[in-house]
């Protein structure tokens, strides 16, 4: 065989390779948390605000208030992203309202965001409904901390102005298990017991009173769950998972962590960077406690990272890797 044909051979058998890899890490990457659950689609309506209040539209993929425009939503099928902007003080609002009252059973929203300085105290999502006030739960973003998200009483995450952040909420109602719980990247961060029987739904977006010059908010890849089961509390709570075991790739940098599973008393994170970039990599245990190996700019090239694990408890860890503003997540396994 002509050895130029073998090599465009060769070349295209990896494509395919790398491609048929990537999709299966999209695929798990979106898969949501627990267990049971099924997808649906409640209708959607679009709520702006401006001069004379709440305004209520049908669903369209870009709707604005106010001339000139004071707040504004729009929808990027190509990257299921939904842009919430809130632009001056003549409005408070813009969100999507689910039509998805539930009163029993299980609910899951999850969802991919991103907020932006100089946005701070917005809310970002909404459990409506409840006894002693408008809401049951609202998860906010703020400025504090290089843009932080709080919610049930916890801070969920710090640092993360600009960065995708993956919110996974669970309901669960009084018949199904009676609280609700918060994952930021798969991981578990806040549980709150739920103690009101009334009647529920959800709501996404960018709300609250402006303090700012302006407040934009991003959703990607928004989805809804019902009728499942949260995670045992033994699972692990992070999901871009499924990985091969020896070598896991992700993005286009190239991302190896080996050995995997690690049994000596270190794992090597490599990657490549195709431009200098600010670099943050984070070990997050099953109980959420967070160890920073990296959290700096970086020139272009193979960059080589190590992760002491020598006193490191058996049990599995989520590699949490953020470049510039993409976010991926790797499992690594530890044995003893």
């Amino acid at each position: 065989m002509n050895p130029n044909n073998t090599n465009l051979a060769r070349r295209l058998l990896h494509t395919v390779f790398c491609i048929t890899i990537l999709s299966t890490l999209s695929f798990i990457a979106h898969a949501q948390l627990g267990s049971g659950w099924v997808q649906y689609s409640p209708t959607k309506k679009i709520h702006l605000d401006n001069e004379d209040g709440l305004q209520t539209f049908n669903w369209t993929s870009y709707k604005s208030v106010c001339s000139p425009i004071c707040a504004d939503y729009s929808y990027a099928s190509s990257t299921e992203t939904e842009t919430f902007r809130l632009l001056d003080n003549r409005t408070n609002r813009s969100e999507i309202r689910l039509q998805n009252e539930y009163s029993s059973g299980s609910r899951q929203f999850e969802g991919y965001v991103t907020f932006y300085s100089p946005l701070n105290d917005e809310s970002l999502m909404q459990i409506f409904g409840s006894t002693s006030g408008a809401t049951q739960l609202m998860i906010r973003g703020y400025a504090a901390s290089g843009g932080s998200i709080r919610g049930g009483g916890q801070t969920l995450a710090t640092n993360v102005y600009g960065k995708e952040v993956r919110v996974n909420v669970i309901h669960l109602q009084e018949n199904a298990g009676n609280k609700i719980v918060i994952y930021i990247n798969g991981v578990k961060k806040a549980e709150i017991a739920d103690n009101e029987s009334v009647t529920n739904y959800h709501k996404y977006g960018n709300y609250g009173t402006l303090t700012t010059d302006e407040a934009v908010v991003k959703w990607r890849r928004v989805r809804h769950f019902r009728d499942g089961r949260a995670p045992s509390a033994a699972a692990v709570t992070a999901r871009a998972e499924t990985v091969p075991a020896d070598e896991s790739p992700a993005s286009g940098y190239n991302i190896r962590v080996y050995p995997n599973p690690v049994a000596g008393k270190q794992a090597v994170i490599r990657y490549t960077l195709p431009k200098p970039a600010s670099v943050r990599i984070a070990m997050y245990n099953i109980n959420g406690q967070v160890e920073e190996i990296v959290n700096r700019q970086q020139q272009a090239g193979e960059q080589t990272v190590y992760w002491n694990t020598a006193n490191k408890p058996a049990g599995t860890y989520i590699t949490r890797i953020t470049i510039g503003s993409e976010t991926m997540s790797v499992k690594v396994t530890v044995k003893r």
